[in-house]
């Protein structure tokens, strides 16, 4: 639906640029999720307009992203741990991990795709002005959080993964002030994020968590996150589902599922 039901990606560059920018991700199919990704919309028209419809061609980007995405893992980790074989290891793992088979063979994974993409550019020019306190890496490491933000709203968690850094491997208690820009540019576009669309989270959850109470829904999150875990070191029997029912929500702690 994202593709085919979506009117901004039938209109001229102009027009249609503006109007990716004011309007939310599933503007014509689910008005009302308030989810705002401009970026990965764009990316789309970009396919759409230079490409053709084909699915291939829609699937392609996506992996040359997983492709880029493996490589920062491997320059990043490879400085990290002063080690290029361990860095190739991790890289490696990332790259065939079966649990990426969605976001890389399915269209609408493109979103994910961008957002950690640009996130990883943003956390190696921070490791660079770590090093070697050039600012302009600390600018443009900013300029690439704005980019991740604009594909796909997980990345607002990004300053918390940097000031984790900081401590974990800089030891740097009390430098908050160089972190300070990627907190001003996460309130700036929950701003704008609430101007275009009214609001500054998503207004609906899944189709399958409709009219549960938060209460469950919580319940039922800290079992998806031990899901997650299982995946990572079990990748088997993925069903990447989004139908109703598809995840079974949890109504009590003593549930055996959440337990």
């Amino acid at each position: 639906p994202i593709i085919k039901q979506n009117q901004l990606l039938e209109e001229d560059f102009f027009p249609s640029l503006k109007k990716i920018f004011i309007s939310g991700y599933w503007k014509d199919v689910y008005p009302g999720t308030a989810l705002y990704r401009p970026l990965t919309i764009f990316s789309f028209w970009v396919n759409q307009n230079i490409l053709g419809k084909t699915p291939f061609f829609f699937r392609l980007p996506n992996i040359f992203l997983h492709a880029a995405i493996s490589f920062l893992i491997f320059i990043i980790f490879s400085g990290i741990f002063k080690s290029k074989r361990a860095g190739f290891i991790l890289a490696f793992i990332f790259l065939v991990h079966p649990v990426h088979t969605e976001v890389v063979a399915g269209i609408v994974g493109r979103a994910e795709l961008l957002c950690t993409l640009f996130m990883l550019l943003s956390f190696y020019l921070y490791t660079l002005f770590s090093l070697k306190k050039d600012r302009k890496f600390l600018l443009f490491s900013n300029f690439f959080f704005v980019f991740a933000l604009l594909s796909k709203e997980n990345a607002i968690i990004f300053p918390l993964i940097l000031l984790l850094f900081d401590l974990l491997f800089n030891g740097e208690k009390k430098k908050f002030k160089r972190i300070s820009g990627f907190f001003i540019v996460s309130l700036i576009y929950l701003l704008v994020r609430y101007y275009i669309l009214g609001s500054f989270g998503p207004t609906q959850v899944g189709v399958f968590f409709k009219g549960v109470e938060f209460k469950f829904l919580f319940l039922t999150a800290v079992k998806i996150i031990f899901y997650y875990y299982k995946f990572l070191f079990f990748p088997f029997y993925q069903a990447p589902d989004y139908s109703n029912n598809a995840v079974a929500v949890v109504y009590s702690p003593f549930d055996l599922r959440f337990l």
